[in-house]
């Protein structure tokens, strides 16, 4: 589960005294078929990454290298997926959340993180104010723009027809926009 809290500084205890965070990011990925004939697909993914302390770059090749590895298993693992829709299903569904209302995705993307609070409200980290703020009320959900909202709520259903451990349900989300919010 992922929230940008927008939060600058390292969320990991003993390290608080370094306001560590990502200065730039950049990615690249290329995706090409190798043989109409054969469902084979080929990547090649190209990584930019500037993050650290006090402005100094703290990234290291190895760190890079090991993202991408962690990435292109992910990726293999998600499109090897025997549960997967096809395309045209896939593209329908993320369709169906990409017209959703904004009022429609608000009151989703709340959901969504009423569920994340409780999850995770006895962790030490969320409890600390700067957190806690991001779950209270509707100020987060009224900062997110309609693409982050489409964002958390597409990752959410894709987890869910993956078979793995969604917040919301990915059909309740299609259900409900279907029906018209």
């Amino acid at each position: 589960d992922y929230i940008y809290s927008g939060i600058n500084g390292h969320t990991k205890f003993g390290l608080g005294w370094a306001d560590s965070y990502m200065y730039d990011s950049c990615s690249i990925v290329i995706y090409y078929e190798t043989d109409t004939k054969k469902p084979t697909l080929r990547c090649g993914v190209f990584k930019w990454l500037r993050a650290g302390w006090k402005n100094m770059n703290m990234v290291k090749k190895t760190d890079i290298y090991g993202g991408v590895q962690r990435y292109a298993r992910d990726a293999k693992v998600t499109l090897e997926n025997p549960l997967l829709p096809d395309y045209n299903d896939l593209k329908n569904s993320i369709a169906v959340i990409n017209n959703l209302p904004l009022s429609a995705l608000r009151e989703k993307t709340g959901k969504y993180l009423d569920v994340i609070r409780k999850k995770y409200n006895s962790n030490d980290l969320i409890s600390r104010k700067e957190f806690r703020d991001i779950f209270t009320g509707d100020k987060y959900v009224n900062q997110l723009g309609k693409r982050e909202m489409e964002a958390i709520l597409i990752m959410d259903y894709l987890k869910n027809v993956l078979g793995k451990k969604s917040i919301l349900s990915g059909n309740f989300i299609l259900q409900a926009g279907q029906a018209g919010g």
